[in-house]
């Protein structure tokens, strides 16, 4: 996805409040969210957030805060910085429709 952003490395880290995005406004976040397609668009909602703020953007929806990177160098980079244990968001409605109708839980949920 081509950054509208430019894509200048810091030499350090940003603060965490400092990774730009979309996270003051958590509920109406969600609002939007479900407004616009809710999950069934949710690759198009992110594809348009790494235009508008570049390739790592920070997002509240509700109470839930994540941090999305898009380039494959920075996701492994993460990874490996996990650790054996690495913790996974958990969305238990999702994980109980996927136990109801006995289906995996695919890499998200694991």
């Amino acid at each position: 996805v081509p950054s509208a952003v430019p894509s200048a490395v810091p030499s350090a880290p940003r603060p965490f409040n400092q990774v730009p995005g979309e996270w003051r406004a958590g509920w109406l976040n969600l609002y939007r969210f479900w407004r616009e397609g809710g999950l069934s668009a949710l690759h198009l909602s992110m594809e348009q957030k790494f235009r508008r703020f570049g390739p790592i953007y920070r997002e509240k929806l509700g109470v839930h805060e994540t941090v999305n990177i898009i380039s494959p160098g920075d996701a492994a980079t993460l990874f490996q910085a996990e650790g054996a244990l690495p913790e996974r968001f958990r969305v238990p409605p999702w994980v109980a429709y996927r136990d109801f109708r006995n289906k995996p839980y695919g890499v998200l949920l694991k």
